[in-house]
């Protein structure tokens, strides 16, 4: 079964070579450089998991979930930066982060293993 991947990323380098990485397993990836784009998709579309950059054009990432709730869907969302700090800040909170350097492994892990 194919599984839904919402990438929420403003660097589109990062976001096409995660996508060719995996272009040979069964998944479908869509694509947000926003968190408005994001939102738009979300309110089209499922997914069943969504991986965001923490800080995107149009604001924070985290206001994701409760987006998510509203409209009683169910993905899971784990997001992700380049930034020390926003990991630390987004795992103080009680998300689940990576840093952007070990996403290939973090994905690996997210999407076959859960």
């Amino acid at each position: 079964m194919c599984k839904k991947i919402l990438i929420i990323d403003d660097d589109l380098y990062f976001t096409r070579n995660l996508m060719e990485a995996y272009l040979k397993d069964d998944l479908s990836f869509s694509l947000a450089d926003s968190l408005n784009r994001a939102l738009n998709l979300l309110e089209i579309n499922d997914y069943d998991f969504i991986l965001a950059n923490v800080h995107v054009p149009g604001g924070c990432c985290h206001v994701l979930k409760a987006e998510l709730k509203n409209q009683k869907k169910h993905a899971q969302v784990f997001f992700m930066s380049n930034l020390d700090s926003d990991h630390f800040l987004s795992q103080e909170a009680g998300e689940t982060c990576f840093l952007k350097k070990d996403i290939g492994e973090a994905l690996n892990r997210v999407v076959y293993e859960i």
